[in-house]
């Protein structure tokens, strides 16, 4: 039966054993943009627009302009994207 196994787990494999814990504690994020940017959205927005813009920047310095299309379509999506207001 065992011929009928396509693919089967070893001692070796990427998934750890059920009985087998981490041995290292995960790591808090320690850039500061990056954490300022994660709890404050306008924060996120005006960094993900200025690397977003660099981006651009760098595949028009290369001639990659197919790739720039996908980078163009999100800044757009993100400028015409609204939050909602409470009207109180």
């Amino acid at each position: 039966m065992a011929d009928d196994v396509l693919f089967e787990s070893s001692e070796t494999g990427s998934l750890p054993d059920e009985g087998e814990k981490e041995s290292y504690p995960r790591q808090q994020m320690s850039n500061k943009q990056l954490v300022q940017a994660k709890n404050d959205a306008k924060v996120f927005r005006e960094l993900y627009t200025t690397l977003t813009k660099k981006a651009i920047l760098a595949y028009e310095a290369c001639g990659k302009v197919n790739s720039i299309i996908r980078l163009k379509t999100d800044l757009a999506a993100l400028a015409l994207y609204v939050v909602p207001r409470r009207i109180c």
